[in-house]
């Protein structure tokens, strides 16, 4: 919950034009969270001990980081 409520909250920014390419990575990024998080979850519950070697979980990882990467570097500095 306290994810959605970041997200909501850069829903709801109103970042100078600079910065919003930056906010739209970042929301990509904890939107891919979200789902990599749902993905754990759904792999615990079902008891499956491949969560360390999870060729789908890996790729949602890399997604997520790769946005965060993405809002980093697209900050005006």
């Amino acid at each position: 919950s306290d994810i959605q409520n970041m997200r909501q909250q850069l829903d709801s920014a109103s970042p100078a034009q600079e910065w919003q390419q930056s906010y739209d990575f970042y929301i990509q990024a904890l939107d891919s969270f979200l789902r990599y998080l749902d993905l754990m979850q759904t792999i615990i519950e079902e008891n499956d001990r491949m969560v360390d070697c999870n060729p789908r979980l890996d790729s949602l990882k890399q997604e997520w980081e790769g946005y965060v990467d993405d809002s980093i570097n697209a900050m005006p500095i």
